[in-house]
């Protein structure tokens, strides 16, 4: 089902890729004109863009990532399909409701970036987040606020890019090379490591005690 912003009182949709206005910018007279500095112009539900035919609603729908749409009050306007397959929330779950999936240890954190967005500030933190199973999540959120055409704030939509894979790749890597260091330092032999260029990046207690370096 696309996202129809006019369920929830938007008539259009900003449309900014990049940082770059992708709206057709030229006046009634076909003349160019600048767009406005720091800010999308509103666009219509489906545009032509090259002589292809984009639908914004389509896009969000579409894109790999969780996103959300919440209005001020912190109430869910849009959840896309990749939202509901990472949470394991229906849409009908979600919409209209203040989503209590934040860990204790990380609703500071959110409170203080939800207040930024409010006012007006796009913002990237990685934390936690909480799936229908209780199993923790590990995000990267880009929270921005989201306008009517007029300029007037509806809200924010955040995008959940999933870490949670990295992040444990990183951690077993750290413990990989925590227990590498520690046959090192217990060997009874001595072992010094060299980088590419020749200079001696470690050596162990035994090299040290052998060869009287530090």
């Amino acid at each position: 089902m696309p996202l129809n912003l006019s369920q929830f009182g938007l008539q259009s949709a900003w449309f900014l890729v990049n940082g770059i206005d992708h709206t057709n910018n030229d006046d009634a007279n076909g003349r160019a004109q600048k767009p406005a500095s720091g800010r999308a112009r509103p666009v219509s539900t489906a545009e032509t863009f090259n002589g292809t035919l984009i639908n914004p609603r389509l896009l969000i729908e579409s894109l790999p990532d969780a996103v959300v749409l919440y209005d001020s009050a912190g109430r869910v306007l849009f959840v896309n399909p990749a939202f509901e397959e990472f949470y394991g929330l229906t849409r009908e779950e979600c919409l209209g409701r203040q989503l209590d999936f934040v860990p204790p240890e990380e609703k500071e954190k959110t409170k203080a970036g939800i207040k930024r967005a409010l006012a007006g500030e796009t913002i990237e933190v990685e934390t936690k987040r909480l799936n229908e199973k209780g199993e923790i999540k590990e995000v990267l959120l880009k929270t921005t606020p989201f306008h009517q055409a007029d300029g007037s704030l509806v809200g924010i939509y955040v995008i959940h890019r999933d870490l949670t894979e990295s992040k444990r790749a990183e951690r077993e890597l750290k413990q990989s090379e925590e227990r590498y260091k520690q046959l090192l330092e217990a060997s009874p032999d001595p072992i010094s490591v060299y980088d590419a260029h020749g200079k001696v990046t470690y050596v162990n207690p035994s090299f040290e005690r052998t060869f009287g370096w530090t």
